[in-house]
């Protein structure tokens, strides 16, 4: 099977997964499935290759004929969450802070189009570990795109505060862990295009089409965001880290949010591109599950022994679920491209802002990505 088919018979699970499935019975049933098959993709070659030229103005967006890209990328991708817990004894508030960085991580990876579809994946390099699985479809009206990123931290930056009798103190400083925390990440977002005649979305996330003349467009968008953050370890090597945040050994966020912003394609020569967006957004479903553990070590807090590890116990005392409340969060992203003939060469950079929490703790994270990549047509 060839890469054209594999990625067909994907978009075909994705999209169209009633027509892999056959209404015969008997010796016609794998007939009619592979018939079934060959619809089913020539359907999903047919709408995707419509999609690009439809409703738009031909002197502002050119679609190139050749449906079939592919690219190499080069990526360089940040990510922060910080956690705050608060603590009131006897009219003392302390407050202690957590924050995750992954440092700046280079990856290398690749992407496959067809017209307006695509799936990429990259693998961090050297000594960090981490991974990215993107997934993107669109059409002159909308567009659509899934990310799933996962990293460790070892290296956190922990903060305590205390207030007493209104004086405030504050101590920060690196820690290093021998049991990394896990972060992993869920990322969905989509946006409506009003001006999708004159603008193309296409032309700024994938080679599907061609920004001749500059012109701009009001947008709406939705958003998914989901992740999960796990410090607790089974050989008990962060659970002094659990306690001072409450007793939290794994956290996940889930946040579904709206909003509406601007985009700009500026075409200042033949060729060139520079696309800018921005959206602010409103979280309409903001929920956290928190899931507390208890330990041993608890007993020993002012008198830890040298030998805890090994000889004390954890377990989870529950699982607490918690609506935070509506919060703004951001969305932006800028593209430069140019193409030359077959060839594409284009730089990216988004920047998401994310924030959550109630009572007892607060959290943010902050993520962006810088992304080079060559692309050809063919």
């Amino acid at each position: 099977m060839t890469i054209r088919n594999i990625t067909f018979a994907f978009l075909l699970l994705v999209l169209c997964p009633s027509t892999l499935f056959s209404q015969n019975d008997g010796s016609s049933q794998s007939r009619g499935s592979k018939g079934n098959l060959k619809k089913g993709l020539a359907r999903i070659k047919n709408y995707l290759d419509e999609s690009p030229g439809k409703g738009i103005d031909t002197t502002y967006i050119l679609v190139p004929e050749k449906p079939w890209s592919v690219a190499v990328n080069t990526n360089l991708h940040h990510a922060s969450m910080t956690l705050d817990s608060f603590w009131d004894l006897d009219g003392e508030k302390y407050i202690m802070g957590m924050k995750t960085d992954n440092g700046v991580q280079t990856s290398v990876g690749f992407k496959v189009n067809y017209r307006d579809t695509g799936i990429g994946f990259s693998k961090v390099i050297g000594k960090k570990k981490g991974s990215n699985f993107s997934f993107s479809t669109a059409t002159n009206k909308y567009g659509i795109n899934i990310s799933l990123d996962s990293y460790k931290s070892g290296y956190p930056e922990i903060r305590f505060k205390e207030t007493i009798d209104g004086q405030t103190e504050e101590e920060k400083g690196k820690d290093d862990l021998e049991t990394p925390i896990k972060v992993k990440t869920q990322f969905i977002d989509a946006y409506y295009i009003f001006n999708n005649k004159h603008f193309s979305y296409l032309a700024t996330n994938n080679p599907a089409n061609i920004q001749l003349k500059s012109a701009g467009s009001f947008l709406a968008g939705m958003m998914y965001y989901h992740s999960k953050v796990d410090y607790i370890s089974d050989d008990l090597k962060n659970v002094m880290l659990t306690f001072l945040m409450h007793n939290i050994g794994k956290q996940t966020v889930t946040q579904v949010s709206v909003g509406a912003g601007y985009a700009y394609n500026w075409v200042p020569f033949k060729g060139w591109l520079v696309s800018a967006m921005c959206m602010p957004m409103l979280t309409l479903y903001n929920k956290a599950k928190l899931y507390r553990y208890s330990s041993d070590v608890f007993e020993y807090f002012d008198d830890l022994p040298e030998d805890y590890i090994g000889k004390c116990d954890y377990w989870p005392i529950g699982k607490e679920r918690t609506t935070n409340r509506m919060l703004i969060n951001f969305d932006s992203r800028m593209t430069i491209s140019y193409n030359y003939k077959n060839y594409i060469l284009m730089a990216q950079g988004q920047y998401h802002h994310f924030r959550y929490g109630k009572n007892e703790y607060k959290g943010r994270t902050s993520e962006w990505n810088a992304n080079i990549s060559l692309g050809y047509r063919f």
